[in-house]
């Protein structure tokens, strides 16, 4: 009997060997992936909480994707409200309901929360999650703190293995090309310290506009639409902050004009429901956000130092009619 087990005793010590060196080599990769992180675009995120929780009350505090990072002035914004200002946008892809979820630990009496969502954000599918999603998870892993829902965990577990793949070819693409594994991050544009004390990226304020952006045009099925999902998404975390003080309003992002029949009608058609909906009040129109496409500097959503302070103004303007009623 003891002769017959000794097969099944090296079998099963040789599985957990290779279940030790598989996790052993994983772990080793996650951590240099980890690091090559931190002077990333991504990594930012820390930076942001920082800020957000250090900054004194009351606040403005803005919430979106790439078109809040590149899309305002919070300096002058402080300087017109007397508020402080904090500028928590970074990338859409991270979804709206982990970017509430960030903030409202740290939320308190007087605050206003004003969220400027990418369309993508109100209109997508899969709540316009993706890598960036992970990305930031990567190169902070505490910020798995603020999920608070299945969907969050669903959305982890469904793209780490893609961005984490993609991640060990880069650094072995690195390894190879430029003969490092912790390689500097020659990115100009998007890397960790490209923001200001505020939060608003100005890495790009002495680059000449990369191109031109063509108009505004959106694809999206009305039967695909997470418009619904978005609401409830808001409406539900602006009843919970009401408990602890703080507001909450919603103001279109900046793109250029659109020319499409067919996605004007769709943004008047969002624009309508928004309004019956939400339960927040929604500042301005889409058309008021409106650009002339020079005035964006590399993407959709990216503005111009130009087109920022265009509509910072436009920003100021809206949120102080707010105020006034």
């Amino acid at each position: 009997m003891p002769a017959s087990n000794t097969p099944r005793r090296l079998k099963f010590r040789s599985l957990i060997f290779l279940v030790l060196i598989f996790l052993s080599i994983n772990l080793s990769a996650f951590y240099l992936i980890h690091v090559r992180y931190q002077d990333s675009y991504y990594a930012a995120m820390i930076d942001k909480i920082n800020i957000l929780e250090s900054t004194d009350s009351p606040r403005l505090i803005f919430v979106g994707g790439s078109n809040v990072a590149f899309g305002i002035d919070s300096k002058l914004i402080s300087q017109q409200t007397g508020y402080s200002v904090v500028n928590m946008g970074l990338n859409g892809n991270l979804g709206m309901r982990f970017m509430l979820g960030m903030i409202e630990p740290y939320l308190r009496s007087g605050d206003v929360v004003l969220v400027i969502p990418e369309y993508d954000l109100i209109l997508n599918t899969n709540e316009s999650i993706g890598p960036a999603f992970i990305q930031a998870i990567i190169a902070n892993p505490n910020l798995l703190q603020y999920f608070n829902s299945p969907q969050e965990y669903y959305y982890f577990l469904k793209l780490f293995p893609y961005v984490y793949t993609q991640a060990i070819k880069t650094m072995v693409s690195d390894s190879i090309e430029k003969g490092c594994i912790l390689c500097e991050n020659e990115e100009q544009i998007y890397f960790r310290s490209a923001f200001n004390p505020y939060g608003d990226i100005i890495s790009h304020e002495k680059i000449h506009p990369i191109w031109e952006i063509g108009h505004l045009y959106l694809s999206f099925a009305q039967d695909d639409s997470n418009l619904h999902t978005y609401i409830d998404i808001v409406n539900q975390f602006s009843e919970r902050i009401a408990e602890s003080g703080a507001k909450m309003v919603m103001l279109y992002p900046a793109t250029p004009a659109s020319g499409d029949q067919k996605t004007q009608e769709m943004l008047s058609l969002m624009d309508e429901i928004l309004r019956a909906e939400l339960t927040i009040p929604v500042l301005g129109n889409p058309d008021q956000a409106w650009y002339s496409r020079s005035l964006f500097f590399d993407k959709l959503y990216h503005l111009s130092v130009d087109g920022r302070a265009l509509n910072t103004q436009r920003i100021i303007d809206q949120i102080s009619e707010y105020f006034i009623e």
